[in-house]
């Protein structure tokens, strides 16, 4: 059931400059949150997802455009009459209140009676796991436990919208991924609607049941998380959410043993779709390939090709064995789990270019293997079948 709708969200922010015309951070707006769905907007900085959520909080009023919370218009309303509690990125506690009195606070601003404070605000502690530290002061706990505070007192007044704005970018490493999982485990047990704002690709995965793709004031592309890293509307897309290769390809017919697998259709048995017997062309070598759709066949495109998408493997004998790409190691990266290689691919042969910079490809560290392949061994590149995706090409520039 839709809970949260902008339609047609603008907020223009009058010029530095008195003769330029006013900029617009959010430009034309639409999306439609479900109750119970945590969505989160992802962009780079200045992408408009703060402001954005600023106006569904009501910290700022949109110059064109509709805010609607389940079914009453709010874009008129102070933030403090929308019913909705916001987890900041700076946790802004009072510095001369107990953790009791911070998680109190919104319930006391609301004038509930001590009987209900005590019992909420106990809740709350408990449910963030810190049940047993009401007395401490702020400046007595780690940075995760005051994250945690921050969490139970928006929690607490029971919000009709839990919004955040990059609450986690002030914590190490290792307490931003547990943070990650406990958001998204109460978010789940409460069944709470949450609107989210980050800048980090790996938190929105982790966190979202819908990704809101954002930049230069516009909504590039909303999906699930594994949809819109698997199947990018653009390059800007493929480019924010994770590393990509981009390679010039061209599309050719498989004479039906292997097909695209376009957004309509599905795949049958043989790996035909939509009844389509398409695929590309990469430097030479023929590939399957998936794509919102399949353009003729000699169609200039451009394809998006993950790095854990590809095996490297050695390459004997002066030639890769067919249905590989051939190329020269220019560096590798031991990391532990994963070796990183650069890959320059060979000259390409007529019918689809080779990229102008080297492919990257992140390769399972192989326990038969002392060593990884060291820079200059040729190499015989295989893409993971169906793994060759193509953007349209009004989206590839």
């Amino acid at each position: 059931m839709t809970y949260l709708v902008l339609e047609r969200v603008v907020k223009q922010f009058p010029s530095r400059d008195a003769a330029a015309a006013e900029t617009a951070a959010v430009d034309y707006v639409s999306l439609s949150i479900e109750r119970g769905e945590m969505v989160t907007l992802l962009g780079p900085s200045g992408c408009g997802k703060t402001t954005t959520l600023r106006m569904i909080a009501g910290f700022e009023t949109p110059t064109e455009g509709r805010i609607v919370l389940d079914g009453q218009e709010i874009q008129g309303l102070p933030a403090h009459k929308r019913g909705m509690a916001m987890v900041f990125q700076s946790y802004a506690l009072f510095p001369h209140l107990s953790v009791y009195e911070n998680v109190a606070y919104g319930l006391r601003v609301r004038r509930r009676p001590d009987a209900e404070v005590r019992q909420r605000v106990g809740q709350a502690l408990e449910l963030v796991n810190l049940g047993g530290l009401e007395n401490r002061a702020p400046n007595q706990l780690s940075g995760g436990q005051q994250q945690r505070v921050a969490l139970a007192r928006a929690l607490v007044v029971q919000p009709a919208v839990l919004l955040f704005d990059e609450p986690l970018s002030n914590l190490d490493a290792t307490l931003r991924e547990q943070m990650r999982f406990q958001i998204r485990q109460l978010q789940q047990r409460l069944g709470i609607t949450a609107v989210y704002v980050t800048h980090d690709q790996a938190e929105a995965m982790v966190l979202s049941d819908r990704v809101v793709v954002m930049n230069r004031g516009k909504i590039r592309q909303v999906g699930p998380p594994t949809e819109v890293y698997r199947r990018p509307a653009e390059r800007f897309v493929a480019a924010f959410l994770g590393r990509a290769n981009f390679l010039p390809a061209r599309t050719v017919d498989l004479n039906g043993t292997l097909a695209t697998a376009g957004s309509t259709g599905a795949t049958d048995a043989g790996g035909k779709v939509g009844g389509t017997s398409s695929g590309v062309e990469v430097a030479g070598v023929r590939f399957p390939a998936r794509g919102p759709s399949a353009p003729p066949a000699g169609t200039d495109v451009t394809v998006v090709l993950r790095p854990e998408s590809v095996t490297v493997e050695p390459r004997t004998g002066g030639h890769a064995p067919e249905g590989t790409l051939s190329g020269t190691v220019q560096r590798a990266a031991f990391l532990g789990s994963v070796v990183e290689y650069e890959v320059l691919l060979d000259s390409a042969e007529p019918g689809g270019g080779a990229p102008s910079g080297p492919l990257v490809a992140v390769h399972d560290g192989d326990p038969n293997r002392d060593e990884p392949l060291s820079a200059g061994a040729l190499v015989a590149l295989r893409p993971l079948a169906r793994e060759l995706y193509f953007l349209p090409t009004e989206a590839a520039g």
